[in-house]
C-alpha cells in the first residue's frame, strides 16, 4: 500500500507541475496578443489628432481610420487565438485533476477501511496477550507463547501506526486535489467568461469604427472641404 500511495502522490505532484506550466504554443500566442494590442493602442491613441490635421474630405482620413480598424481586428483575432488555446489547456487540467481526485478519494476510502481492520486486529490480539499474561503468572511453560504473541502485538501496532499515517497522508492529498479542482474549474470559467466578453467587445469596436467612418463622410459632405470620396467607395 505504501508503494501505491507513493505512486499516487507522484502523480499528484506531476499534475501540479503540469498545471503550473503552459503548453508550448501558449507563450507565443500570448506574446502575439500583447503585441497586437500594443500596435492597436499606439495607432488608436493618435488617430483623432492625426485626423484633426486633415481636411474633412482628405482620403487619408478614411485610410487612417481603416488602418486603426484593421489593427483592432488583428488585436481581437490574436487574443481570441490565445484564449482558445488557454481554455483548451484549462479544460485538460480540470479533467486531469478530477480523475486524480476520484482515484485519491477511492484510495482514502480503502486506507480507512484497512486502518479500521488493523485496529480491530490489534485490539483483539492485545486482549489475547493480556489473557495469556495472566495465565503465564499461574502456569509454567507459557513464556515462549507469551514472547511470540508479544512480538505479534508489536508488529500489529506498527502496522496500525503506518496505516494511520497513510490514511492521514491520503486525506491530505485528497484535500489538496479538491483545492486544485476548485482552482481549475475557476480558471476554466474565467476563460469562458473572458471569451464571451471578447466577442461583445469585438462587436462594439467594429460598430465604433464603422460609425467613425460614417462621421468622417458626413463631415466631408457637410463642409465640402477637400476632395470627397468618389462614387462606389466603401462607406
Amino acid at each position: 500500500m505504501k508503494c501505491v500511495t507513493r505512486i499516487v502522490s507522484l502523480g499528484i505532484w506531476t499534475a501540479v507541475s503540469l498545471m503550473a506550466q503552459q503548453t508550448p504554443q501558449l507563450p507565443g500566442l500570448q506574446q502575439a496578443a500583447d503585441k497586437a494590442a500594443a500596435d492597436w493602442q499606439e495607432l488608436a491613441k493618435g488617430l483623432e489628432v492625426k485626423v484633426a490635421r486633415m481636411l474633412p474630405c482628405d482620403p487619408r482620413v478614411r485610410t487612417s481610420i481603416e488602418e486603426v480598424s484593421r489593427a483592432s481586428e488583428a488585436r481581437f483575432a490574436a487574443l481570441g487565438q490565445y484564449l482558445t488555446a488557454a481554455a483548451a489547456q484549462a479544460k485538460d487540467d480540470s479533467a486531469m485533476v478530477k480523475s486524480l481526485l476520484a482515484n485519491q478519494e477511492e484510495m482514502t476510502s480503502q486506507l480507512a477501511a484497512e486502518q479500521a481492520q488493523l485496529e480491530q486486529e490489534r485490539a483483539g490480539i492485545e486482549i489475547q496477550l493480556a489473557d495469556l499474561s495472566e495465565s503465564a503468572k499461574r502456569r509454567q511453560g507459557l513464556d515462549d507463547w507469551l514472547k511470540t504473541l508479544t512480538s505479534i502485538v508489536a508488529m500489529t501496532r506498527q502496522r496500525a501506526i503506518e496505516a494511520e499515517q497513510q490514511a492521514a497522508r491520503s486525506q491530505e492529498l485528497a484535500a489538496l486535489l479538491r483545492n486544485m479542482n476548485v482552482s481549475a474549474e475557476a480558471r476554466e470559467g474565467a476563460l469562458s467568461a473572458e471569451a464571451s466578453e471578447l466577442n461583445a467587445e469585438t462587436g462594439g469596436w467594429r460598430d465604433y469604427y464603422a460609425a467613425r467612418l460614417a462621421r468622417a463622410q458626413t463631415e466631408c459632405v457637410v463642409t465640402g472641404q477637400g476632395r470627397a470620396p468618389g462614387p462606389g467607395k466603401k462607406q
